[in-house]
């Protein structure tokens, strides 16, 4: 796994966690399929923006999220989760429907730095270690187009990679790798 996030503090990786953030409403309904790379697993989302349908199971994600490696969960960032439907949506097109493939989402400590002994470039203080960042790619969706949305939709931290991005919340960074 390789993921040179940029190191942050420990103190300002852990401030401004956004759990009371409120639900994302988007723009129109749409449903996500999402594929864990590493488990394979799947499950389904839909994401509503009328208020008569006022739930989404953040719950759901955050166990879909876990740190598969340790079976352990955390609450997400709610605002990391908004982003990341955010950016879904803004590469919907015309369609209703999107895949995506989860290549990260929270990790234990244990697991990444059983990461950090593989590669030096695995951030010490990652925001994975928070629940506030989440590694994913979308299928039959360019890199290129994906960035372009993440860069306008991403307030936090966005890396880019050959095969997926990194958002996270906490402080502006943009990298590449």
């Amino acid at each position: 796994y390789f993921d040179p996030e940029p190191e942050v503090s420990r103190h300002i990786s852990e401030e401004n966690r956004s759990e009371k953030t409120t639900r994302y409403v988007p723009s129109k309904n749409f449903r996500i399929r999402l594929v864990n790379q590493n488990t394979s697993e799947t499950t389904n989302f839909s994401v509503r923006s009328s208020f008569l349908y006022d739930y989404f199971d953040y719950e759901k994600l955050d166990y879909f999220l876990r740190d598969w490696r340790e079976d352990e969960q955390v609450t997400m960032d709610r605002a990391a989760i908004n982003n990341f439907l955010k950016i879904c949506e803004g590469l919907l097109g015309s369609g209703n429907e999107l895949e995506v493939i989860i290549t990260s989402g929270y990790r234990t400590r244990k697991t990444n730095e059983k990461l950090r002994m593989n590669s030096s470039r695995v951030a010490k203080n990652s925001m994975h270690l928070l629940g506030r960042a989440i590694d994913f790619k979308i299928t039959n969706r360019s890199m290129r187009d994906l960035e372009k949305v993440a860069v306008k939709l991403t307030p936090g931290g966005l890396g880019v990679y050959s095969g997926f991005i990194h958002i996270d919340t906490g402080p502006y960074r943009r990298w590449r790798s």
